[in-house]
């Protein structure tokens, strides 16, 4: 195994995972809310993606520990632990909102500078864009 792949399918991953966290966390936790059916749906199926969010997350954070970068698996899981927790704990406020601004970017971040080679930041943007346009 090439020495690079587990850092790209980290970055990917990790990339895929903080976009779904972000779809999931519109549905789960809306910032207006008014009650209508539609909208306690909308609740109910971002509620059921979080959990799907952290997995992803959870399985970033894999390749990037088997290849010794402990800290950065530590910051990717980071928001896919912290964030759901907060939303399913504390449905009604803003805090997992808080935390997603805060270690979204971080996690990002940390994955983007331990690859720092442009064609596996391009096929992680692409892979964003697709997670985030599918209905």
């Amino acid at each position: 195994m090439p020495k690079r792949l587990p850092l790209v399918l980290g970055l990917v991953a990790s990339l895929v995972g903080i976009a779904l966290l972000a779809r999931a966390l519109v549905n789960a936790t809306p910032i207006v809310f008014f009650g209508t059916p539609e909208e306690r749906a909308a609740v109910a199926a971002g509620r059921e993606l979080l959990p799907w969010a952290a997995l992803v997350l959870a399985l970033a954070a894999a390749p990037l520990l088997a290849s010794g970068r402990r800290l950065v698996g530590l910051v990717v899981v980071l928001p896919g632990i912290v964030c759901p927790l907060l939303a399913l704990g504390r449905p009604d406020t803003l805090f997992a909102w808080l935390a997603f601004v805060g270690l979204a970017p971080a996690a990002v971040f940390v994955t983007v500078l331990s690859n720092c080679t442009v064609p596996a930041v391009l096929v992680s943007v692409v892979a964003c864009v697709i997670v985030t346009a599918s209905p």
